[in-house]
């Protein structure tokens, strides 16, 4: 008796990335042949994407800086999140070595002066 093997699914991106995310990533998944280790690291782009996101809408909700107990200003810790999750997401698109565009505008900040 013979077994007959389905081929695999690709899995889907991850549910706790954004829709817009999620969308790119398959986009991306189209236009290019990738190993599993690559869909990894554009799954890990996606998640440091939306990071970036994330810690954008707080920097432009509270501003880049509070002041701590004792008068002092100092940076908001997520201005630190967005930094590395800026790098991350800049070096996962360099390793992939695909020419492609970001999920979508990169989060604009204001600056409060």
């Amino acid at each position: 008796m013979t077994k007959t093997t389905k081929k695999p699914k690709k899995p889907a991106p991850a549910r706790r990335l954004r829709a817009s995310t999620r969308l790119w990533i398959d986009g991306v998944k189209a236009k290019f042949v990738m190993d599993a280790h690559d869909e990894m690291l554009l799954e890990l782009a996606g998640e440091q994407w939306d990071l970036i996101d994330q810690a954008g809408a707080d920097v432009r909700k509270n501003g880049l800086t509070y002041l701590d107990r004792l008068g002092n200003e100092r940076p908001r810790p997520t201005c630190r999140i967005m930094h590395d999750a800026t790098s991350q997401f800049a070096r996962l698109l360099k390793d992939l070595d695909l020419n492609i565009e970001p999920p979508e505008e990169a989060p604009k900040i204001r600056r409060r002066f």
